[in-house]
């Protein structure tokens, strides 16, 4: 098996129903890939177009991981409604395309969406994209611990409740010409994506200031309270991706999204804190009301991995941004 390639970006446009690629097309691709991202693999490309042998057309596997030395690997999800992939007719056609893709040398897994709510399933699924990436650390992990799943689940119940909550004219679904707006993101899924150098998926566009309006910055909602005397659990801020172009590196007392080893109850493999610099190594503050968040003390030398710095509050609750 080759090693894992440097991943395309995705392009920053909504999630859609229609042909358009490089974005998850259903809620339930949206929630599978929450599960890729929440157990630590790399954010996979959506929609990727493959030419199939023998012309026999082209197919779009919903999820796809490139591999140095190695075609790829192609994620299908099946079941998502019948008269896609219920029907005899359909499933002939999706066998006969997977095995054409096997015979060119891409490896082809298929997910039933009926098996996402089960962890055990998800597991031994996640973990055979795990060996065919080579990444056997996280095989074993995604097997041993299925804490990946829960989080999922609640991020994605999470995710759609603020989604269907109303009134929201604040978010638009699509970028209008003209005006001054910041795409909104899921917290965690850019976490995740900017972490591994992606664009994350959109789910909004909100009005802003116009001096909100840089390269890199982005709108989403403060998970948790340990930072709670910044900002609040459940505001809506403006962040700035620290891999974007021209930002400056993340400065002691500034408070930032950081990647760590383990996970954070608020962020999962992400930590949202103020950073410090002391004498024996990097200090990761909680900003809180709550005195059950500890600061997070990390060895000298420690190499941190900042993803995005918080700007400000837009709005301290979720009902509508100015």
């Amino acid at each position: 098996m080759g090693t894992i390639a440097q991943q395309h970006t995705i392009p920053e446009r909504a999630p859609t129903t229609t042909g358009i690629t490089g974005l998850p097309q259903t809620a339930i691709e949206s929630r599978f890939r929450r599960m890729l991202l929440e157990a630590g693999f790399p954010d996979p490309i959506c929609q990727r177009s493959i030419e199939l042998a023998l012309g026999d057309g082209r197919t779009l596997p919903d999820f796809f991981y490139e591999l140095e030395g190695d075609p790829g690997v192609c994620v299908y999800l099946d079941g998502m409604a019948g008269h896609i992939h219920g029907n005899p007719h359909q499933k002939a056609k999706d066998a006969q395309i997977r095995d054409t893709l096997r015979n060119q040398g891409f490896e082809v897994v298929t997910v039933r969406s009926s098996e996402l709510d089960d962890p055990r399933q998800m597991a031994e699924i996640l973990a055979r994209i795990a060996r065919y990436l080579s990444a056997e650390e996280l095989r074993r992990r995604v097997r041993a611990d299925t804490s990946w799943h829960a989080r999922s689940m609640a991020l994605a119940a999470q995710l759609l409740q603020s989604a269907s909550a109303a009134p929201q004219p604040w978010m638009r679904r699509a970028p209008t010409r003209g005006r001054a707006e910041l795409p909104v993101y899921d917290l965690r899924a850019a976490a995740g994506a900017f972490s591994s150098g992606q664009r994350p998926t959109v789910i909004g566009f909100a009005d802003v200031d116009e001096r909100w309006c840089r390269e890199g910055r982005f709108v989403a909602q403060v998970v948790g309270d340990s930072m709670d005397r910044v900002s609040p659990d459940g505001a809506w801020c403006v962040w700035e991706a620290l891999s974007a172009p021209d930002v400056a590196a993340a400065a002691p007392n500034e408070y930032i999204v950081v990647e760590i080893e383990g996970d954070d109850p608020e962020l999962g493999r992400f930590t949202f804190k103020r950073f410090s610099s002391t004498p024996t190594g990097p200090l990761l503050e909680p900003v809180s009301r709550n005195r059950n968040h500890q600061p997070i003390e990390l060895p000298e030398g420690t190499a941190l991995r900042a993803v995005a710095r918080w700007i400000a509050i837009l709005r301290a609750s979720a009902d509508r941004l100015p």
